[in-house]
């Protein structure tokens, strides 16, 4: 299976109670990756990812053992969705959070999957729910089980206000906005029985074949 090396930062603004800096307003530092179930791009990111830097790792395919545990080391604490111990190696989605913060300030979202785990961060900023999610490139389970966490009554209730939510993750799917144009045979669809080939439209209504040439 192919390693990833690749990693995604996000930058969040927003005042962060550290517990050996109380006073002290600061961004929040996300890194997001893939780690396509490898160890060693799992001990490689704990080795980039200095914890002075960053605050939050959400990781996705991550390295299960056969304990059942994944890896980290002495500077973050790991949350596991809640059905993890159900089934140790279904779990897709783990998220490292940098034991500066203070376990005071945020909690575990149970999500009934093990493809997302989330936490909510709360204080001054107000709330905060970061979900981590891995789609599986063969279905929309878990966006379909995100979706039904956000019907929930749990979900609508917080408790300080303003409410905002972060999406990241691995959602395997291409787009024109995002793909490079050496892609652009992912966005046509297989030939249909009378042997014609349909195209997709970007978000802007034109044939991909238009687009790119725009």
């Amino acid at each position: 299976m192919k390693e990833s090396n690749i990693s995604r930062e996000k930058t969040l603004k927003m005042p962060l109670n550290m517990s050996d800096t109380p006073q002290q307003h600061q961004q929040m530092r996300i890194w997001q990756q893939n780690l396509n179930k490898s160890l060693h791009a799992q001990l490689d990111l704990l080795h980039s990812a200095d914890p002075n830097d960053f605050d939050i790792l959400l990781l996705q395919e991550p390295h299960i053992d056969h304990l059942g545990n994944t890896r980290a080391n002495a500077h973050w604490a790991v949350i596991y969705p809640d059905r993890h111990l159900r089934d140790p190696k279904k779990t897709r989605s783990v998220i490292l959070i940098n034991k500066k913060v203070s376990t005071t300030s945020w909690t575990p979202i149970a999500t009934q999957s093990s493809d997302i785990m989330a936490i909510q961060l709360q204080g001054d900023f107000g709330t905060v729910r970061i979900f981590n999610i891995y789609n599986d490139c063969q279905n929309d389970d878990s966006l379909n089980m995100l979706a039904n966490h956000l019907r929930t009554q749990e979900h609508r209730e917080h408790p300080v206000a303003p409410m905002r939510m972060v999406w990241a993750g691995d959602f395997n799917r291409h787009h024109p906005l995002w793909d490079e144009e050496r892609n652009n045979h992912l966005f046509t669809t297989p030939s249909n029985d009378d042997g014609t080939s349909e195209r997709h439209t970007n978000p802007r209504g034109i044939n991909n074949e238009e687009y790119y040439k725009s």
